[in-house]
């Protein structure tokens, strides 16, 4: 691969105009990856399908790896902003609502973005940055704080790490599947993630 996975050479849109132009990119890119998979993605395919040059393409990305990494960490902006609202309710919430809607905003999330698992399945090491990652982890585990404040710290940080976990497996599978294995999956990994939840905060009570 002809440059890592960083910003360093990229050039960063500051003005309406170019931002844009970087949206209808990594749209364009999003398409071409769920049609075609990440091997058949080229830099040219994905000028054409942005009716931008292949000159504007490079000044803001130096190669297509590049331009994945900045869809996947767009993906997770517009997950952690669809979470929001979630995280914010979460102590008015039982174990089990609190599964049903962290897997409904998930599943959700894959139906509307089918790039998702192209992403994932690229031969690339994509991945948020560390600050990015702990910010969500760390929001996930205050609202599990509130809802159980007998909790200490360390615990409603494990809880959160271990019920993202879950969910990551959850997305990969649903993203995969059939619509009647999807169904099959999203009622699953409710019980299971609502069957860990009640255990973990009963056992606290």
């Amino acid at each position: 691969m002809s440059s890592p996975l960083s910003n360093g050479d990229r050039r960063v849109p500051a003005q309406g105009r170019a931002v844009e132009r970087v949206k209808s990119i990594l749209q364009a890119a999003a398409d071409l990856i769920t049609e075609v998979g990440y091997d058949g993605v080229t830099m040219t395919a994905v000028a054409e399908r942005a009716q931008a040059s292949i000159g504007s393409l490079y000044q803001y990305f130096p190669d297509k790896a590049a331009i994945m990494q900045a869809l996947f960490a767009q993906y997770g902006d517009e997950m952690e902003e669809r979470w929001g609202p979630f995280i914010d309710v979460t102590t008015s919430l039982t174990p089990s609502e609190i599964a049903n809607r962290l897997v409904d905003l998930l599943s959700g999330f894959i139906d509307i973005r089918p790039a998702y698992l192209a992403l994932h399945e690229a031969p690339l090491k994509l991945a948020r940055s560390a600050a990015a990652r702990d910010r969500l982890r760390r929001r996930i585990a205050q609202a599990f704080a509130a809802h159980q404040p007998q909790l200490g710290k360390k615990e409603t940080w494990l809880i959160a790490n271990m019920t993202l976990q879950i969910l990551k497996g959850f997305g990969v599978l649903y993203a995969r599947g059939t619509a009647e294995e999807r169904a099959n999956l999203i009622r699953e990994n409710k019980i299971a993630i609502s069957a860990y939840l009640n255990a973990r905060f009963q056992a606290t009570s």
